[in-house]
């Protein structure tokens, strides 16, 4: 059975695998008050055979070492895609790469309601909407049993997604003795998800207001106050209403980027570090001006690290399209910090969910992020400790930012 039956939500992360894998359909995920998704086994249809605990992530290990990990920073040569993408445009480059004759892509892409849904897309108009952040949990849609069958068939399939899904449709074909040579991963470096259902609370709210939402995208580049916010999102209304918000206007962007309603499981992701895996992993390259001055990480530079062949073999195939330049890994944690550590929980999460039947979605977000000027004052002496004692370790010349400099030109 799954880690979930023995009651710790800290290992589940809901990828859904022990649905699709199991032979007698007897798993189903059901959402828990908070709106995460854990699975509920029928016992009595249950033939003990183990597959569900097998192919759980939370026991995965087979990862590849970060010495074989090959790092860097690109850029999309064309400014179109880049305005277009998240970061650089790197994730764009590799799937029209690889869509064409006998490929699929498989990605996380929101319906006409907003739900976060893993799709299967054979043509590059459908794999659009697979660009671009969302920082909720997908529906993974029965996904890696559609991956097998593709791959059955003789597809080439890109699969897309967090490491932790990734990770999992590598043990799932594993499992049905299924060869893999014609299959591309690519995940993202992941800080923890939300959950849909908080997402839609926040959606009604909006609703309320402004009428149907139309969209809602996530690291906006457009400038919010005269300057490009990462942490912002443009919002469509169906009555052609654009909105620009950031973590000061919109509770969902607060809530998220203080870490306030990620999944219990996030805090203690074992993917959370140097080793890598599958083929292509994909991130920000933030404060990339501080050693290539002419590139700007607001306007949207990737992180790219090529973790086997299979990575690499796309990368050659793609450089021609990308500006790009080699990194190393100790450039990129000092960027990322879930290369290091799992993301740490908001220290009053568990009042937020408390509040939130009482007062509903953003007032609950306000009063469970709401600092006194004592709070933020002792927070800021903190941040500047750390870093006084960072440069301190160093070395007061600060000869490391030189050496960072000199590993990513």
């Amino acid at each position: 059975m799954c880690n979930h039956i023995d009651g710790d939500k800290n290992k589940c992360c809901g990828c859904q695998a022990c649905e699709d894998i199991c032979p007698k359909g007897c798993i189903a995920f059901r959402t828990d008050e908070e709106g995460f998704l854990y699975p509920a086994v029928d016992e009595s249809a249950c033939i003990r055979c183990g597959l569900c605990r097998k192919v759980c992530p939370s026991n995965y290990k087979d990862f590849i070492d970060e010495r074989n990990v090959d790092i860097y920073v690109a850029r999309n040569h064309s400014d179109e895609v880049v305005k277009h993408s998240s970061s650089g445009g790197a994730f764009t480059t590799i799937c029209q790469h690889w869509i064409g004759k006998d490929a699929v892509v498989y990605g996380a892409g929101f319906d006409e309601n907003l739900k976060l849904t893993h799709e299967r897309a054979t043509t590059w108009r459908e794999c659009e909407k697979f660009r671009k952040s969302k920082y909720l949990q997908s529906d993974v849609n029965h996904s890696y049993s559609k991956v097998e069958k593709d791959l059955q068939n003789g597809k080439r399939v890109l699969f897309s997604g967090t490491p932790c899904q990734c990770a999992t449709l590598k043990e799932y074909l594993q499992l049905h003795r299924i060869k893999q040579e014609n299959l591309l991963l690519v995940n993202i470096l992941c800080h923890g998800v939300p959950a849909q259902k908080l997402f839609d609370m926040h959606k009604e709210e909006l609703e309320k207001r402004n009428g149907k939402l139309q969209a809602y995208i996530f690291r906006s580049k457009k400038p919010i106050k005269g300057c490009v916010n990462s942490r912002s999102a443009e919002l469509i209304f169906q009555s052609g209403k654009h909105q620009l918000v950031d973590m000061s206007s919109d509770a969902f962007l607060k809530g998220f980027y203080e870490r306030l309603f990620i999944r219990p499981a996030c805090a203690n992701c074992k993917f959370a570090q140097r080793n890598r895996t599958g083929d292509i992993t994909l991130a920000d390259a933030w404060q990339i001006e501080k050693t290539i001055p002419e590139w700007n990480s607001l306007e949207g530079i990737s992180l790219i690290f090529i973790n086997t062949a299979k990575g690499k073999a796309i990368l050659e195939g793609i450089t021609g399209k990308l500006e790009i330049r080699k990194s190393s890994m100790e450039w990129a944690v000092s960027v990322q910090d879930v290369l290091s550590e799992p993301t740490k929980m908001h220290p009053r999460r568990s009042e937020f969910f408390k509040l939130l039947p009482v007062y509903g979605f953003s007032k609950a977000v306000s009063k469970a992020t709401h600092r006194t000027i004592l709070q933020r004052a002792k927070s800021r002496l903190g941040r500047m400790i750390k870093r006084l004692a960072a440069l301190q370790s160093k070395g007061v010349d600060k000869s490391w930012k030189k050496e960072i400099a000199e590993s990513i030109r």
